[in-house]
């Protein structure tokens, strides 16, 4: 058992007035798996809005907040560190994991990264339609790939986009040759989303929505990378086939309100919005309530690297709730839930694919042929549950250790090869272009014009 100092964001609770992210749901992962170790945790959590943990969240010893976004935070996280001496340190975000980067640890560090930030800012400068701010996510990854001592990403190819990185920033090297400096945790169905039926009265069955209708929800925001126009084409064209069709949205923006305003706008226009409801962000036992009056859970993106790179929370909080999804292909978790029985999937931009996968999943319904929740629910833990998906972490956290190339790269290190390409560079100008150093052409073999060999 060891002690461990978690860096990260509050973990969600059953409070209504939380609006719980995904980085709130990844360190609620890692906490749940590293409790199940018996492992003593203190958590340093940077303060939230409408987050309040007066007692230590479950399967927390010590738990504090720490804004280490706010002045004098540093000697704060290291005061506690000093207190509690932990015997290594876990990081459950991005922003944690930069902010780890400027203390002063002897202690191995484990750093997670949740989805691609150079993917997401990407997504995000398409919207805003400016390059503004371009280089400065890659300049801080830079300095998280450099300081830690293990790497968790939440998908198999954002581990490979990873490990490329790895490479840019010097490393892989003789030292971490063969070492597992990178693992993809997946998210799993935390205990968050857990199937919790309530027993409040019905909030649209009945009063807006009929108890034939088959109800298709959208829970959560509308991201940047939000296909939005292909979702309304096709709920407008699965409309048009089927009257008893109905679309409840909760939610809203995220980062960015262009793809909900604009998805806003085409509703208002279509012949069809009398059967569009819009619910804005809703408590916590609201939206538990519309997992029990829903028929089937719908999410898709658009095409872009954040698709390919990133992960879904959503769709596990639906199947965690008993609700079969409808996803456009994609993130690898949206594979990983259609090979698992879990819904159905439809390819990027393809509104007449959504259109007859939603058909398909209301003549279900009509036929009494869809899965219960209960079943699906219970399938959904045991199928993606927060123990073997973290087995990684897990196993590092029994014995922590530090990386083989350890403070080994300096900053010397690095200015020298960076004078050296230079220096490189210069010279392929006007000698031309040449990928061996200097000192290595010495002892090759070159075949000159004549076929006579010459050294």
């Amino acid at each position: 058992m060891s002690k461990i100092l978690i860096l990260g964001f509050p973990l969600p609770s059953e409070n209504d007035r939380e609006i719980v992210q995904a980085r709130n749901i990844r360190a609620l992962q890692f906490v749940e798996a590293l409790a199940g170790e018996g492992h003593e945790l203190i958590y340093a959590a940077k303060p939230q809005p409408c987050f309040d943990h007066r007692t230590n969240p479950p399967g927390v010893h010590h738990y504090v907040e720490i804004d280490f976004t706010s002045r004098g935070w540093r000697s704060k996280l290291e005061s506690l560190i000093g207190r509690t001496q932990p015997g290594c340190l876990v990081t459950t975000d991005f922003l944690a994991s930069y902010a780890a980067t400027f203390l002063n640890l002897e202690i191995p560090c484990w750093m997670d990264i949740n989805g691609d930030p150079v993917a997401e800012k990407q997504a995000g400068l398409h919207r805003q339609g400016t390059d503004r701010g371009l280089l400065s996510i890659p300049s801080i990854e830079s300095r998280v790939l450099r300081a830690g001592d293990r790497f968790s990403v939440a998908s198999t190819p954002q581990r490979y986009a990873l490990i490329g990185k790895l490479g840019y920033v010097g490393r892989l090297n003789t030292r971490t040759f063969g070492f597992p400096l990178v693992h993809s945790i997946p998210p799993a169905v935390v205990s968050f989303y857990r199937r919790r039926p309530q027993p409040s009265a019905p909030l649209i069955r009945g009063r807006w929505v009929k108890p034939g209708d088959f109800v298709l929800l959208w829970a959560g925001g509308y991201n940047t990378w939000t296909d939005v126009q292909t979702l309304f084409q096709g709920l407008s064209s699965a409309m048009k086939e089927d009257p008893d069709i109905r679309f409840v949205s909760t939610g809203g923006p995220v980062v960015n309100d262009r793809p909900y305003q604009e998805f806003r706008r085409m509703v208002e226009q279509s012949p069809s919005r009398e059967r569009f409801l819009f619910m804005d962000w809703i408590p916590r036992s609201e939206l538990l309530q519309l997992y029990e009056e829903s028929d089937c859970g719908i999410s898709l993106d658009a095409d872009c690297y954040e698709t390919e790179l990133g992960a879904r929370n959503r769709l596990l909080d639906m199947t965690g709730n008993g609700l079969l999804i409808i996803a456009s292909e994609g993130p690898e978790i949206s594979f990983h839930l259609a090979r698992e029985g879990f819904g159905r999937l439809f390819r990027i931009g393809d509104a007449t694919g959504l259109s007859h996968r939603i058909l398909e999943a209301a003549l279900l319904k009509k036929s009494g042929s869809l899965p219960s929740k209960e079943v699906l629910s219970k399938r959904a833990f045991d199928c993606f549950g927060v123990a073997p998906l973290s087995r990684p972490l897990v196993e590092w956290a029994r014995n922590p250790t530090f990386a083989p190339d350890r403070r080994t790269i300096s900053r010397a290190f690095r200015m020298k090869a960076a004078f050296r390409g230079m220096l490189r560079d210069w010279r392929t100008r006007f000698w031309g272009v040449n990928y061996r150093e200097p000192e290595d052409l010495r002892a090759i073999p070159v075949q000159n014009d004549y076929g006579k060999r010459e050294r």
